[in-house]
């Protein structure tokens, strides 16, 4: 167990627009958290990305919760992001998007792995945390979302034979796992809505990044210009300094990057790319 100096009780929370690994990662850190004693609390500042409960509950993790606002006392433990756009006090953090800024929090975890679950559930078996076949599940889960199904370079290839192993022992569905994994967007939905996809906020010195994706196997070209136009009318309302779209295609394996600023730079990756792992870094570097 980590070294965690903490009176009062802990607000787990993951990223805005939570998936299914933010989701994942605050059941299994409220759990490791408890069993050594601390009081733990779960708490949503968004709306979950769309879908993100019934895919849980699919795979036997039931799990809701209301969306709040913070009442400004709360003590954060970060999962699934770094940074925090509110103005609370951080006890710790688990991700697994690696930088080049180093965070002064009391625990600060951040190394390259499948799924930030999947990291946690690793921790909480080596610490002898006891475990439920839905705990195993929720974290494979959240590997299939976040690595399109194996697929992505965000994958950590040694989780792999762990992966399988759960998925035979618990019985898991296999089959919806990919089809979740690959989490195909339903592109008739509102523009808006689709360019707000997966949205992430990044505060570098030099400028605030948002990013957003989506994931599909087809993208028409009226379609992408149409996109990348409201994303330049949300980067100028959002002052950003750089929109970075990315376009999946998980079914045939590539990412297109679109970097949006004053100018629209666009990326053939030529392979199935992590936004976290291969995309953020670089962009960190060009704002601090």
């Amino acid at each position: 167990m980590f070294d965690l100096n903490v009176k009062g009780p802990i607000t787990v929370v993951g990223h805005d627009i939570s998936d299914v690994d933010s989701v994942a990662s605050c059941l299994l850190l409220k759990k490791y958290l408890e069993h050594f004693g601390f009081e733990a609390q779960i708490a949503m500042f968004s709306e979950p990305m769309n879908g993100t409960f019934k895919m849980l509950s699919k795979m036997g993790v039931p799990f809701s919760v209301g969306v709040t606002k913070p009442n400004g006392d709360e003590q954060l433990f970060l999962v699934d992001h770094h940074e925090t756009a509110y103005d609370l006090k951080v006890v710790g953090c688990i991700d697994h998007h690696p930088t080049e800024t180093e965070y002064d929090y009391p625990v600060y975890i951040n190394r390259k792995a499948s799924s930030t679950a999947f990291m946690i559930l690793g921790m909480m078996e080596a610490d002898g945390v006891p475990l439920e076949a839905s705990d195993h599940a929720a974290a494979v889960l959240s590997v299939y979302c976040d690595t399109q199904s194996l697929k992505s370079t965000k994958l950590v290839k040694t989780d792999v034979p762990k992966v399988q192993e759960i998925i035979q022992k618990y019985r898991l569905d296999g089959k919806y796992l990919y089809e979740a994994g690959l989490g195909l967007n339903d592109l008739s939905q509102p523009l808006e809505a689709l360019a707000l996809n997966g949205l992430k906020v990044f505060d570098f010195p030099k400028g605030t990044v948002m990013s957003s994706y989506l994931q599909a196997d087809r993208y028409e070209d009226g379609f992408v210009s149409e996109l990348i136009n409201e994303l330049k009318m949300q980067r100028t309302k959002n002052s950003a300094a750089m929109w970075v779209l990315l376009l999946h295609d998980p079914v045939h394996g590539n990412t297109v990057e679109y970097d949006i600023t004053d100018e629209v730079k666009v990326i053939d990756h030529g392979a199935l790319i992590s936004r976290g792992s291969n995309v953020m870094p670089r962009i960190e570097k060009l704002f601090t």
